[in-house]
């Protein structure tokens, strides 16, 4: 997860003005009535301050998430397959991931994006916030910027690479018999 800067919304969280220590990451969260409705994500800034969200993960979206990565392995979510980094420049490719769609679309580290599906990215989170809503195999445009040029990338997103199921049976014993 990545946490907000000052500017940027957070998309797909919750937010509690109730003050949180560091290390209460992954604590969870409960309304008036016990009932649990969150986990609590890092906070960066000092113990017990005042005025300072604290953000949580719905428990909607865990029970989503993690059913999901028991049954298939992967989370659900589309991937996109690169690392991109805020310079003066604007948001800057930092590495392009093998097999993912990024680089089958021909997306060059160096390259800045400006924006996917015609929404502006300018950070990383921005980027994220636009690839996690949209759809697995939907096909999207992303615009760049190489050596001066501009570029188009049309691409289809992807489900991130599994890596076998939590549960996989493979790892039981099977000696019983």
């Amino acid at each position: 997860w990545l946490l907000p800067s000052d500017s940027e919304p957070m998309v797909g969280l919750a937010a509690s003005d109730i003050p949180m220590a560091p290390g209460m990451a992954g604590a969870l969260v409960a309304d008036i009535e016990g009932d649990v409705v969150g986990m609590i994500l890092p906070v960066s800034s000092s113990p017990f301050t005042a005025g300072v969200a604290t953000y949580f993960i719905p428990s909607r979206t865990l029970f989503d998430v993690s059913s999901a990565i028991i049954s298939t392995g992967v989370s659900g979510k589309p991937w996109l397959g690169l690392i991109a980094e805020t310079t003066s420049s604007g948001l800057v490719v930092k590495t392009v991931l093998p097999d993912s769609p990024a680089e089958s679309a021909g997306i060059l580290e160096g390259e800045v994006l400006l924006d996917f599906n015609a929404i502006p990215v300018t950070s990383p989170l921005s980027l994220a916030t636009a690839v996690q809503t949209a759809e697995i195999d939907s096909l999207v445009r992303i615009n760049g910027v190489v050596s001066g040029q501009p570029v188009l990338h049309l691409l289809r997103l992807s489900v991130p690479p599994s890596t076998g199921s939590v549960l996989d049976d493979s790892s039981t014993d099977d000696d019983d018999e």
